[in-house]
């Protein structure tokens, strides 16, 4: 689709004909059928109103990221595709797994299909297994650094912008790439972290330089990196060195501020544990000096 200027034709330049269309869709109803079923078989309290909208939340980046103005513009302008990225990864994936949206999907499943997958889950499942090996610290954070740096060398990121498949493919990887990243600080079922609170944030904090590095190589180049966007036509007013160092503000800035505000929550967090811990330590100590010998 050609670029337009106005800002109502941003928001209506949706893709129907994506291929990412049919498969958030029927994502979204597998989800829906599932929580259908599993609130009426507990009496709705199994999964929260807030847990539910994180889900749906997801859906909706999902769409907007894949199929919505920002795919629409991201092969025009590099600041888009930077938001697209931003909310593929910063946004959709934590969403996702704080959602914990396994056991709704397990529910959406034929109840023989469901017992198979559980057992795979279960303790000592190969998927359970296998989960627990890629969500592993050292190796999370290791393959969602390299999709991220390996997708900005310019040839493999302008065949991307060029090539449907490709770009299918560096949506995907990603997207896979920011779920294992996040996982070890939100652990949802069926594979828990088993980071203490302290050893969350020094992970947070491994990703910061890397993704800042790479943000202040593109923010503070004097030329125009990628050869899509420097043959592309000005659009917003916008040469294509200032939407590029525009986007690498936006990767900078905005990307390492979830980061740094995640850390925060996780600090207080720690602390609120520690309290907890101090104050349930006397009652512990009295139930030791009154117990029989």
């Amino acid at each position: 689709m050609e670029p337009t200027h106005t800002f109502r034709d941003f928001i209506t330049a949706w893709q129907p004909s994506s291929p990412f269309l049919p498969l958030i869709a029927l994502a979204m109803a597998a989800y829906t059928l599932g929580l259908v079923r599993l609130r009426s078989r507990s009496r709705g309290r199994s999964v929260s109103v807030w847990q539910a909208s994180r889900a749906y939340a997801a859906f909706a980046l999902l769409g907007l990221a894949l199929f919505g103005p920002l795919d629409t513009y991201a092969e025009h302008l590099f600041l888009v595709h930077m938001l697209q990225h931003l909310a593929l990864a910063m946004a959709a994936a934590p969403l996702v797994l704080s959602a914990s949206v396994m056991p709704v999907y397990m529910w959406s499943m034929p109840q023989t299909l469901r017992l198979g997958v559980g057992s795979e889950f279960a303790a000592g499942g190969l998927a359970k297994r296998a989960v627990s090996v890629v969500t592993r610290p050292p190796i999370a954070l290791t393959i969602f650094i390299v999709s991220l740096w390996v997708w900005h060398i310019p040839d493999l990121y302008d065949a991307a912008l060029r090539n449907e498949v490709v770009h299918l493919a560096e949506h995907l990887c990603f997207l896979i790439g920011a779920l294992l990243f996040w996982w070890p600080i939100i652990g949802p079922a069926p594979v828990r972290s088993a980071l203490s609170y302290p050893q969350r944030l020094l992970y947070l904090l491994l990703i910061v330089t890397p993704t800042a590095v790479l943000a202040a190589f593109i923010t503070m180049s004097g030329s125009v990196i990628y050869e899509t966007y420097a043959q592309g036509d000005s659009i917003w007013g916008l040469s294509p060195l200032s939407d590029q160092r525009i986007g690498g503000l936006i990767m900078w800035v905005p990307g390492n501020f979830i980061y740094l505000f995640t850390m925060t929550a996780l600090f207080f967090k720690w602390y609120e544990s520690e309290e907890r811990k101090s104050r349930s330590a006397p009652r512990r100590r009295r139930r030791r000096k009154i117990s029989p010998p």
